[in-house]
């Protein structure tokens, strides 16, 4: 847990927010708690995040159209073509699970890579959109099986966790676009969120 907060204070060093940054590393080594310094991480990105989602609304837009492309794309889903069954195929495999998530992670280095100059915030915002899309889906699916099989209620019951978190994935996928983990041009992600 310890190393998964320092790379949450990491995150945080990396798009200008290094006062926070140092403030959790004392906090850290003062032996407070590594799930409260990651909390604290997170909620600064995300606030970040939003707040340079707020002061470029168009690249917003653009980052979320191209997830969501994205998503359509690999999911076999092209623009005006037959759909040929080969995606619920695929998913029902054996290797469905590990697909749908190389679905999203690619999603997410998609639009860190297509959005160099902000890819962190642009990839949180396209996390939350898919999120959102994938909770309305789960809300639909819930109503059609209370309403016409509630036998298969609790079967669904178990999967709806994991498609309202499948998204999240994408953020995985951002991180390795904008190259997080190899020192690459995260630098001068969230200038605006300063």
């Amino acid at each position: 847990m310890r190393r998964i907060a320092d790379e949450g204070i990491r995150l945080l060093d990396r798009i200008g927010q290094g006062e926070l940054a140092g403030d959790l590393a004392e906090e850290l080594h003062l032996d407070r708690s590594p799930a409260w310094v990651l909390a604290q991480a997170m909620a600064a990105v995300v606030g970040a995040a939003a707040t340079a989602v707020r002061s470029q609304p168009y690249l917003t837009f653009r980052a979320v159209a191209t997830a969501w492309i994205t998503l359509q794309i690999v999911n076999g889903q092209w623009p005006f073509a037959p759909h040929l069954g080969i995606t619920g195929w695929l998913l029902t495999s054996a290797g469905g699970p590990f697909v749908m998530v190389t679905q999203y992670v690619a999603c997410g280095w998609v639009v860190a890579r297509l959005h160099r100059e902000n890819p962190v915030p642009l990839v949180f915002a396209s996390a939350g959109f898919l999120t959102l899309t994938n909770a309305v889906y789960v809300m639909m699916r819930t109503l059609g099986m209370m309403r016409f099989r509630p036998s298969w209620f609790a079967v669904d019951f178990v999967a709806m966790p994991i498609v309202l978190l499948l998204p999240l994935v994408t953020i995985v996928g951002g991180l390795w676009g904008a190259d997080f983990w190899r020192g690459g041009p995260l630098d001068r992600d969230m200038k605006v969120a300063r």
